[in-house]
């Protein structure tokens, strides 16, 4: 059975969206073949322009988003698209993004006897609101094109696949319908217990993520109101975070935009935090800090979709004072090594990638 998946095949992983679509390319591929798994891609992002070029990419961007477009996709490639699965014969259709929800009618206009999954990263409802709230109301067109392209995919998809449970109730709350799978992030295992460091010198911090809202809003308030009253030392590290370097300056705060080798900073660091308040879907970071046997000091938020206990992790942390008074007791009882064995089994119990495969399966083989 061939099936066509649509959206990007990340070359290398930037974000958490990227680890989750490799994820679930390897998914499919394992399932279905890879030699049955075609591709449309929709190239959203690509280089940044700048200047003028810059200003006619945000004027395209709200005329397709006015017109319910979002994604990458754009009246163009829908056409395309439409050609390519009339002529494909495929059995499903994959859409990798429910922002590019519009084309599950799409693909049962073309091909009516063709499947359709839709992958939700989000519930576009939510996120795109907490997107208008902190980076204000330029962003409205954004919004009521996420909500209409999720109300699409969820009334001509044969299946939903969410996250966690929250999103898959959310569903069901906002549209009447909840998902048919839930599949939590999961990783395959890349630790080296070789590369484990000792717990010497100062307490480093580590933050990791990609510049976008709910990350930025995150470290900009964790440098603020944490790491003027700790001896610890920041590492923030991710894609376009280097852009904030400035807001965050502070003595015991180091800033770095994209690195190439990411596991190098997991192994150094002490504590992984995650002060994350908005947002949605699982915190991918959360699952990769666990495969590397981080503690974790993170929200409910950035834990939501995990089952396991905080207290073993790190802590669960809402204010100021929580994350001072988590950090300050590591501090105090700070381990030999870098290392929290219980971080490092339940990942292993629970989100290294080869149980995963079963559940994915198993859906996909009942129809």
């Amino acid at each position: 059975m061939r099936v066509l998946f649509i959206g990007n095949r990340p070359a290398r992983v930037t974000c958490g969206g990227d680890q989750v679509n490799l994820r679930n390319i390897s998914l499919l591929e394992k399932t279905f073949g890879a030699e049955n798994l075609d591709f449309f891609p929709l190239d959203s992002y690509g280089e940044s322009p700048r200047g003028f070029q810059r200003v006619l990419r945000k004027v395209g961007t709200l005329t397709q988003s006015l017109r319910f477009y979002a994604g990458g996709l754009d009246p163009e490639r829908e056409r395309s698209l439409e050609k390519k699965i009339a002529a494909g014969n495929y059995g499903w259709v994959f859409i990798s993004d429910v922002q590019t929800g519009r084309i599950a009618p799409l693909v049962k206009r073309a091909a009516p006897s063709t499947n359709v999954a839709t992958f939700f990263h989000n519930v576009m409802r939510l996120y795109a609101r907490d997107y208008v709230r902190t980076d204000g109301i330029s962003h409205l067109p954004f919004y009521f094109a996420a909500c209409r392209n999720e109300a699409l995919a969820v009334k001509h998809s044969d299946l939903l696949i969410v996250l966690n449970g929250r999103e898959s109730a959310l569903l069901k709350r906002f549209y009447g319908r909840a998902a048919d799978l839930e599949l939590p992030i999961s990783y395959e295992d890349r630790f080296d217990e070789r590369r484990v460091e000792k717990s010497e010198g100062e307490l480093v911090l580590l933050f990791v993520g990609i510049n976008f809202f709910a990350n930025a809003e995150g470290v900009r308030w964790f440098t603020a109101n944490v790491m003027p009253r700790v001896k610890a030392r920041l590492v923030v590290v991710g894609k376009g975070m280097d852009a904030l370097a400035g807001e965050l300056a502070r003595s015991n705060v180091e800033v770095r935009g994209f690195v190439d080798d990411l596991d190098g900073f997991y192994y150094h660091a002490d504590i992984m935090v995650l002060p994350i308040f908005s947002g949605g879907g699982m915190k991918t970071k959360t699952a990769e800090g666990m495969m590397f046997g981080k503690t974790i000091l993170g929200t409910a938020e950035s834990f939501i979709g995990y089952d396991f206990d905080h207290d073993k992790t790190g802590a669960l942390c809402e204010t100021a004072d929580e994350f001072v008074a988590a950090i300050g007791r590591f501090a105090e009882n700070r381990p030999s090594k870098k290392f929290n064995c219980y971080s490092r089994s339940q990942f292993l119990d629970k989100y290294e990638s080869r149980g995963s495969l079963e559940r994915f399966r198993s859906l996909f083989s009942a129809l």
